[in-house]
């Protein structure tokens, strides 16, 4: 009863401060009175501060959800997710995996069976600042000799995230060096930025429910209300970019064609077009409905034979769903320009 009367009498019935009790709040005897309170508080608050502030050499890989400090001379690969050390031969490379990590980590204690090709050396249970991850040593031969393969795997119930570090088999220290950067990963399946940065393009989801849940290569697929990807019947958002040779495509027939491709779309769906031009760009923006599923893609062309596609799905019965979609494909903004033909 004491709990409940103290609640009623700092805050009235609309939910505000009432006036005298925000300086009671205030007050030195209420700091002594719930010092204890006040301590936990205050501790709490500085464990979240701490890691909001920026760590010298952090750096965010795009489309995984992770950020790492890599090893101070690695530099950003090119041709894939992660950092790489020319002069070693070292590498470390982020994958993600669009199943549970529960999954994923009982198909690698499967594969010690000795009639696996795959060795393990070794597993260990790694302390990282957002939790713990297994990690998986291993040998590993290819185009570059013999190596030694340091495999983090965590995540969770939606995805699994591989941080792989490769090294010369005879060179430890470069071994050592890749061990002690695997131990600054932070996954944060909240942060949204970090996977929609991995497209050449922004659109605004901010008003929107949609959340990036599974990147397939260069397409981004978007959920309503969860960071799961079920698929359709489920609402959904899909956007990317190909490359086609504009010169010899009918641009109005590929539109059709890649409009039919996107998950959830029925092929008794007969899409209306209407020419479009957003962000200097020309393309399509394709409607079309069934009793059960709605459909509406935008799609964009580059005078460098750069495709930009924006596509939403989900059931027809959800009314306010085409008026989401629109709002966020009609905000639609290149992040660099690199042909000033089509501007």
């Amino acid at each position: 009863m004491a709990a409940q009367k103290y609640v009623k009498r700092p805050w009235g019935k609309s939910g505000a401060l009432n006036g005298n009790a925000y300086f009671r709040f205030l007050s030195p005897f209420y700091v002594l009175r719930h010092l204890k309170l006040f301590r936990c508080c205050l501790l709490a608050f500085l464990a979240i501060s701490s890691l909001c502030v920026a760590e010298p050499g952090r750096l965010a890989v795009p489309g995984t959800w992770c950020s790492m400090v890599p090893p101070a001379d690695f530099v950003q690969a090119l041709r894939y997710r992660g950092f790489d050390h020319p002069p070693s031969k070292s590498s470390i490379l982020l994958s993600v995996i669009n199943s549970s990590l529960e999954s994923n980590l009982a198909a690698l204690d499967s594969s010690r069976n000795p009639r696996m090709r795959m060795q393990i050396l070794r597993t260990e249970l790694v302390k990282l600042p957002s939790g713990t991850a297994r990690l998986f040593v291993m040998p590993e031969k290819g185009r570059k000799g013999d190596m030694i393969k340091q495999m983090l795997v965590l995540g969770d119930s939606v995805r699994t995230i591989s941080i792989s570090g490769f090294s010369p088999a005879s060179d430890t220290g470069m071994a050592l060096r890749i061990r002690s950067a695997l131990e600054t990963v932070v996954y944060d399946a909240n942060d949204d930025a970090n996977p929609l940065s991995v497209l050449p393009f922004t659109f605004d989801v901010s008003g929107s429910v949609f959340r990036p849940a599974q990147i397939n290569g260069n397409t981004l697929l978007l959920a309503r209300g969860a960071s799961r990807f079920t698929g359709p019947p489920a609402p959904l958002m899909v956007a990317g970019m190909a490359r086609i040779n504009r010169d010899s495509t009918d641009l109005k027939a590929y539109a059709l064609t890649q409009c039919m491709k996107i998950p959830g779309s029925d092929t008794s769906m007969k899409p209306n077009l209407e020419s479009i031009t957003l962000d200097s760009l020309s393309g399509f923006r394709l409607s079309a409905s069934t009793a059960e599923r709605q459909l509406l893609a935008v799609i964009l062309f580059g005078n460098d034979g750069r495709v930009y596609l924006m596509a939403g799905t989900g059931p027809t019965s959800l009314k306010g769903l085409s008026r989401e979609f629109n709002s966020a494909f009609s905000a639609f903004r290149r992040r660099e320009v690199s042909d000033s033909a089509d501007d």
